[in-house]
């Protein structure tokens, strides 16, 4: 992936609804400390546990959340992100990282400082309500994911975990993205063999076409109306 000059990289973060509802001021201000930093596929952006100093927003690439736990080496993928994207729901709030968010391709995250945001936040009532959605809209994900988790079959969980996916997609019957067998069963919490053997199925069915690491879906009525099984 070409990495983008500063300038394309800034004129990526002015487009977002949330810059939008800056002042030439506030943007002036964060720009002080504003700076670009690339990752490539697997490395971490921030680590569970970490101290919270900044805000990362994602500009390019992809990203996925991670909640590391003793029970589970490689940890439980609890979301993925695409650009133009705030990463971590309680950076503002918290101290440490919640979670640990790894890039899944060639990256590029822009962070500024924390504190400087935070007041802009605090004397800028429309941005400060644009983040309470955002949060907002975070928890209610991830309160479905643990949903879909707990109560559906793996059949229905894997179905659920495609559709989520194609929306981070521009054609949302099309899944050409660095996500692996892998990733696909730790965000749908089954067995990588489960994931596997569920995607042939699906393929027999007629439901997806495999193609090496990409996955055409060809009958999204028919994905839908799995996920929604129990």
């Amino acid at each position: 992936m070409r990495i983008p000059s500063k300038d394309e990289l800034k004129k990526e973060l002015l487009k977002t609804e949330l810059a939008k509802l800056l002042s030439s001021k506030d943007i002036a201000k964060l720009e002080s400390s504003l700076k670009f930093i690339s990752y490539s596929k697997g490395e971490n952006i921030f680590k569970q546990g970490a101290t919270i100093t900044e805000i990362a927003v994602l500009v390019k690439g992809l990203c996925k959340f991670t909640v590391e736990n003793p029970s589970n080496a490689h940890g439980t993928i609890i979301g993925i992100k695409k650009p133009v994207s705030i990463l971590g729901v309680s950076t503002l709030a918290d101290t440490t990282y919640k979670t640990t968010a790894a890039a899944m391709n060639n990256a590029v995250v822009a962070f500024f400082n924390k504190q400087d945001f935070y007041d802009i936040i605090k004397s800028n009532p429309s941005c400060a309500y644009r983040m309470y959605e955002f949060s907002c809209n975070a928890i209610r994900n991830q309160l479905r994911q643990i949903s879909e988790l707990s109560q559906k079959s793996i059949r229905s969980r894997l179905a659920c975990t495609l559709l989520n996916i194609t929306q981070l997609t521009e054609d949302e019957d099309f899944i050409d993205l660095p996500i692996s067998r892998n990733d696909l069963a730790e965000c749908s919490g089954i067995a990588t063999g489960s994931t596997i053997r569920l995607l042939s199925d699906f393929e027999k069915e007629g439901i997806v076409v495999l193609e090496k690491k990409t996955i055409k879906i060809k009958d999204k009525e028919k994905l839908l109306e799995i996920s929604y099984e129990s």
